[in-house]
């Protein structure tokens, strides 16, 4: 008989749990600075290390130094990790949603676009960054990011906000 396990991405407190018991504290990181990457993280802990690595060359470049006053923000987050750099990470997850052309590549943008909003955003305003596509194909990929949790979708107003699902300061 064989034994099935269904193996699930951590939780941004899983990540910041596993940061915080080998090191003991969040240093250099503020604490909304390491939820934010291991929330970009989406899960992947090889990624979460990844996104360390890439904040705390930043900083040091910065400051060029590591000293205990100075912290890691959210903000040096945001810098740290590019656009370019979330999609090379996510074009393997989203080739798998969006097979056939550069939809992968839209479906990044999009994310980008909430991420960057950082909290509920109209999706009626989602169409002036991505003018190039039409509403319906814009409004079928959120439905697909959607359904595959990276997106969450709900009206208020007589308006649809897209937020993303796992974001959770």
């Amino acid at each position: 008989m064989a034994r099935i396990f269904e193996i699930t991405p951590f939780t941004p407190d899983d990540l910041v749990g596993a940061y915080k018991t080998e090191f003991e504290s969040s240093y250099p990181f503020e604490g909304a600075g390491l939820r934010r990457a291991a929330w970009l993280s989406r899960g992947v802990f090889r990624r979460f290390l990844k996104y360390l690595q890439l904040c705390l060359e930043l900083h040091i470049e910065q400051a060029g130094t590591l000293a205990n006053e100075i912290t890691i923000s959210a903000e040096t987050v945001e810098k740290a990790l590019s656009e370019e750099e979330m999609g090379k990470d996510w074009e393997i997850e989203l080739r798998q949603i969006f097979p056939k052309g550069d939809g992968w590549k839209n479906a990044a943008k999009v994310l980008n676009i909430v991420i960057l909003a950082q909290g509920p955003f109209p999706q009626s305003e989602l169409y002036q960054f991505v003018q190039w596509l039409d509403k319906g194909e814009v409004s079928r990929m959120v439905s697909k990011l959607e359904e595959y949790g990276y997106l969450r979708r709900e009206m208020r107003d007589r308006k649809k906000y897209i937020e993303n699902e796992r974001l959770d300061f």
